[in-house]
């Protein structure tokens, strides 16, 4: 009987983490933002931001988190509005992957070169 429940735990653990899968950001001020968001979005208090975390924003604020670049926006499918005021990113901000964000705030302390949106395609504006 040990052996058994013991069995199943170990296939629940490996199913938990085999659809937990954390995000790995490229710049970590990034993953700082997001830690920092109210209300959290670590909901398992990790320390980290899992794709089935990601999934469910619909809402982040990344005021003055001294971003660069942000490739993993297309983990938050659910998003439908992002603030990047006072940050640093540069090059191409691809939010092509977001269908359901509606708001984009930025401001000129940013680099941006190309913004890609999501439209009943992806367009560049």
């Amino acid at each position: 009987m040990k052996n058994y429940i013991f069995t199943l735990i170990a296939i629940a653990m490996v199913a938990t983490s085999a659809t937990a899968q954390n995000i790995t950001f490229e710049d970590p001020d990034t993953l700082q933002g997001m830690l920092d968001q109210e209300p959290s979005i670590d909901t398992n208090n990790d320390g980290q931001i899992s794709e089935a975390e990601a999934a469910e924003v619909t809402f982040l604020d990344l005021d003055r988190k001294f971003i660069d670049v942000f490739p993993e926006a297309f983990y938050f499918t659910a998003l439908e509005e992002i603030i990047l005021t006072r940050n640093f990113l540069e090059g191409t901000l691809d939010l092509s992957q977001n269908p359901e964000l509606r708001i984009v705030i930025a401001d000129n302390a940013n680099f941006i070169d190309e913004l890609i949106l999501y439209t009943d395609g992806p367009s560049k504006y």
